[in-house]
This record gives C-alpha cells, sequence and structure tokens, in this order.
C-alpha cells in the first residue's frame, strides 16, 4: 500500500480551517442578531441555533484535521470519519441539552438559524479556496 507521500497527489493544499471558520462565525451571528426585530427570546434562540451548528464543526475540523500529514491515507480517512461522527454526536447532545435546559425557547429562530448556518457553510465551502490542488513540480 502507498503512502500518502508516494503518490501523486499528496501536494493537496490544506483547507484554510481558520479563515473559513471565522467566515462562518461572522454570518452566523449576523444572522442570529438579524432576530432581535422578533424578540430578546428569538434571538438568542437564534443564537444557541448557530452555536450548536458552530461548536461541532470545531470539533470535527480539530479531529479530522489532527492527521491530515500523516503518510498513510486509511489514517487520514479514519481521522474524518471519526470527527463526522463525534460532530454528529456533538450536535445531537447540544439540541437535547437546549431543548431541555432553555426555557422560553423560540424554536422556530433555533432551526431557521441552524439550518441557514448550515446553508451558509455550504455556500462558503463552495467558494473557499478555489484553488485546491497544487501543480506538481518537476522533480
Amino acid at each position: 500500500m502507498k503512502k500518502w507521500h508516494e503518490t501523486k497527489w499528496h501536494h493537496i493544499y490544506r483547507p484554510s480551517v481558520t479563515k473559513l471558520l471565522l467566515w462562518q462565525l461572522i454570518l452566523a451571528m449576523i444572522l442570529a442578531f438579524s432576530f432581535l426585530w422578533v424578540d430578546l427570546v428569538a434571538t438568542y434562540s437564534a443564537i444557541l441555533g448557530v452555536l450548536i451548528f458552530l461548536i461541532p464543526n470545531l470539533f470535527f475540523v480539530r479531529s479530522a484535521f489532527a492527521d491530515s500529514t500523516a503518510g498513510d491515507v486509511h489514517q487520514i480517512v479514519r481521522s474524518f470519519y471519526k470527527g463526522e461522527i463525534t460532530k454528529l454526536l456533538l450536535t445531537a447532545l447540544l439540541f437535547g441539552a437546549v431543548f431541555i435546559g432553555i426555557h422560553p425557547l423560540n424554536i422556530f429562530a433555533l432551526f431557521i438559524a441552524f439550518v441557514i448556518a448550515l446553508l451558509a457553510n455550504a455556500v462558503l465551502l463552495l467558494f473557499h479556496d478555489r484553488k485546491r490542488i497544487e501543480r506538481p513540480r518537476n522533480s
């Protein structure tokens, strides 16, 4: 089995995740504070929806890119799966904690903010770092 650094694809750029997460945070907080026109409950519900999206994403990035410089492709794939499973479980736990512990709660604002943050993430990923693969160096 070839190691990652032995393949022709070993020059793939590692995403600049910090910049992407910062943009996610900025867009999500603008969205959350746009609920101020409704009321304070809707605003903090929207902020919670955004945080339910962002916190698991931070854990995913930390877990998924922990082994991204490793030589074994299978290890990289395993770290991505581990990160995704952690993200899904943490999202479910955070939703449960908010439903149990926060009263009053505007469920509509919570879910709208979560879904819009999710869609904004997809759009940011489409337009972020268009140059994904570095041209192979001539040896």
